[in-house]
């Protein structure tokens, strides 16, 4: 494939996941989002004939709020409407839902590690509760049989706390939640929330990356001074690679409407809104299939089909920039093929197109024979403006 000609029309840009806001925060893009769901689905549920009062007096609250408020002012508002709509009422116990967060510190873990998980309420909460409350924390796998639990802990006052929850040395290589469920504290009380943050366990992650780093040094000191363009791809891509495994084993690195509030989130997975950055278990192993076709001094992406995560130096900022290609089985590089770019909207990141819409991208790529690229705009509000314009 000519990636010259792949680079030329790729350009468009992130070169990192947007990173978590500490407990008891609230950032921009959580109110931005917030006020997309406010719009997009409140609004014309309190504005229906016959819509419940309780959905037009809370418009009305949030319209006295005004866009100029306090973010802490603002979310209030705006999430009572939300819970009204999604929990079917409003109360203490509601209210509690919508304050308290549950963040993972990481999003990469090894079989017998200790994942220190953190509760907090988003914003200051003082009020006085009238009952007790419970949070329960266990780790599950994705098709959801239990792993492990932490101990339950009890709050008579929403205040940050971290819950331990282990992972077992027996643990296998995968994606797993830590779930969430907030309760009153009562006996068979039903819960309020459940939710769950994604984690993923790479096994001998640590060895892994040091030998991907040792064979890039090899490539870089034998053939790098030599290399073509698609070399560089390759290099860029393994660079880009390192970068995020390193981020995984100290941070939650977020992917398309992940790192909101629980509650928030909560809403994003039932729309099936939230995404995850990528599939680190198995993605490593095309860093490292590259890796050490480079360090053999070998084209690593000539006989590549399929679907691939790549990254470029964008000459822009010189930042490492991601994308997702799908180069159809039978490729032919003599030949001309057609060539579809795929730009996400807001919230998004370049797996959207590769990983919803039933995989009818990659299969239409395949059936008809023609090369689709999904790029990523710096940031799920990027806006393809700045430097990512310029890409």
């Amino acid at each position: 494939m000519n990636m010259r000609w792949v680079a030329a029309v790729l350009m468009g840009a992130l070169t990192i996941a947007a990173t978590a806001p500490a407990a008891a925060e609230l950032s921009q893009d959580d109110l931005r989002l917030l006020g997309l769901m406010y719009r997009n689905r409140f609004v014309p549920a309190a504005q229906a004939e016959g819509a419940d009062p309780a959905l037009k007096a809370a418009a009305d609250e949030v319209g006295a709020v005004g866009r100029g408020a306090e973010p802490a002012d603002r979310y209030k508002a705006m999430i009572k409407a939300m819970a009204l709509l999604n929990l079917g009422g409003w109360d203490e116990a509601r209210e509690v839902a919508t304050v308290l967060d549950m963040r993972v510190p990481a999003k990469l873990y090894q079989p017998g590690a200790r994942i220190p998980v953190q509760v907090a309420p988003v914003y200051d909460f003082h009020e006085h509760l009238s009952q007790h409350y419970m949070v329960y924390i266990t780790l599950v796998r994705a098709d959801g049989s239990g792993v492990s639990k932490a101990k339950p802990v009890h709050f008579h006052e929403l205040e940050a706390t971290t819950i331990e929850l282990r992972i077992p040395e027996s643990a296998e290589a995968g994606e797993y939640r830590v779930t969430y469920t907030l309760a009153p504290h009562a006996d068979d009380a039903e819960p309020i929330l459940s939710a769950f943050r994604t984690i993923f366990v790479v096994e001998d992650l640590e060895t892994r990356l040091a030998a991907l780093e040792q064979i890039k040094e090899t490539y870089e000191g034998k053939h790098a001074h030599h290399a073509s363009e698609r070399h560089g791809l390759a290099a860029n891509t393994v660079d880009w690679f390192l970068s995020m495994y390193e981020r995984g084993q100290n941070e939650d690195v977020l992917g398309a409407h992940t790192g909101h509030p629980i509650f928030m989130h909560s809403m994003t997975v039932d729309v099936g809104m939230a995404i995850e950055r990528m599939d680190f278990p198995n993605e490593l192993a095309l860093a490292e299939a590259l890796a050490e076709g480079l360090a053999k001094g070998e084209d690593p992406l000539k006989d590549r089909r399929g679907d691939m995560r790549l990254a470029y130096l964008s000459p822009a900022d010189g930042a490492l920039v991601p994308f997702r290609i799908f180069v159809p089985d039978g490729y032919d590089p003599d030949k001309t093929y057609p060539f579809v770019i795929a730009l996400h909207g807001r919230g998004s990141y370049e797996n959207r197109f590769m990983d919803r819409y039933q995989g009818l991208y990659k299969k239409n790529a395949q059936d008809r024979g023609y090369i689709v690229v999904s790029v990523n705009g710096r940031g799920p509000y990027g806006g393809y403006r700045g430097d990512s314009g310029q890409d």
